[in-house]
């Protein structure tokens, strides 16, 4: 998704403006979700790879740092521009 999710809504109630918008509720929560999340909406100056999701934006708007996420079953790799 975009933004993320709001935590303990399930996936299929949750609502659109929170999937484009959504910050505050969603970066600090630690807390496993029904899926696990990938999203961006939230510049970090290198990808955050934690146990409930994987932030990709890596503020490639102002750092020239475009990257990318290969996901595969459970494997993953990370490819960016440095």
């Amino acid at each position: 998704m975009h933004a993320g999710v709001r935590p303990e809504v399930g996936l299929h109630e949750q609502s659109g403006r929170d999937l484009m918008w959504i910050r505050s509720d969603f970066i600090p929560n630690q807390s496993l979700y029904e899926k696990f999340i990938v999203h961006g909406h939230t510049p970090a100056y290198s990808m955050e790879i934690l146990p409930n999701r994987i932030n990709v934006d890596t503020h490639a708007y102002d750092t020239g740092v475009l990257s990318c996420l290969i996901l595969e079953g459970t494997d993953y790799s990370v490819l960016d521009t440095q």
